[in-house]
């Protein structure tokens, strides 16, 4: 990045060279030819979650996890996997179903594949697809108008359609992210299965939101997407 474009990614500025598909051509001839894997530089995102014990054993005792340019949701997930982790490491709790689960859920999140790079002398895995690999998406859903402290129940503008049993995701500058099921919505004719877009309804939210803070149903992607 540094190179073509003079972006440092060591200063938050790569432009993901690496990410990109790219063509090779004969400097002889002019002959071009697209590789079978288009994206030959696309390595998978590094995970250690897996073998997180190996890495506190050998002596570690802090982790960096990749933050810059990544969504909330993402940085709040991986946090927490990793921070989980660590802890049922120390309390003798750490076994493969465990990793399984917190699997799971980091692959939630915008992810190009997982590989173990050369931490364990495999070989990198590759990407061979461009974009996520993520099995959920938020969708904007709608805007917090107002916050119940005393009851824990926010008031949201629909932007599209609410149904209860949905898994949400409220993001604002100052709330973080707030994350849910929504178990009841209420109009103000009462309770209701769901809402329709331009209604005003409330639900329970597990954290304090704020007003303008935005609202996200969190859908699993369909296959083939």
């Amino acid at each position: 990045s540094l190179f073509t474009r003079n972006r440092s990614a060591n200063r938050g500025a790569c432009i993901q060279n690496c990410r990109r598909s790219y063509t090779v051509t004969d400097s002889e001839t002019g002959q071009s030819l697209k590789l079978d894997n288009n994206y030959v530089f696309s390595p998978n995102d590094i995970s250690t979650i897996e073998f997180l014990d190996q890495v506190i054993a050998a002596g570690v005792h802090t982790l960096k996890i990749e933050g810059r340019g990544r969504s909330p949701e993402y940085v709040k997930l991986v946090t927490a996997a990793y921070r989980q982790a660590a802890t049922a490491i120390a309390e003798d709790r750490y076994d493969p179903s465990f990793v399984d689960q917190l699997l799971a859920d980091l692959k939630k999140v915008y992810h190009r594949g997982h590989s173990s790079g050369y931490y364990l002398g495999l070989p990198q895995g590759w990407s061979g697809t461009y974009g996520s690999q993520a099995t959920h998406r938020k969708i904007l859903s709608g805007q917090v108008t107002h916050y119940y402290p005393k009851i824990g129940v926010a008031e949201i503008e629909a932007a599209r359609e609410v149904h209860c049993g949905a898994e949400f995701l409220i993001i604002g500058n100052s709330s973080g992210v707030v994350e849910g099921t929504i178990e009841e919505i209420h109009l103000d004719a009462g309770a209701v299965q769901r809402a329709q877009r331009g209604d005003c309804f409330s639900i329970r939210v597990p954290e304090r939101v704020r007003p303008k803070d935005k609202f996200f149903l969190y859908e699993r992607v369909p296959a083939g997407d």
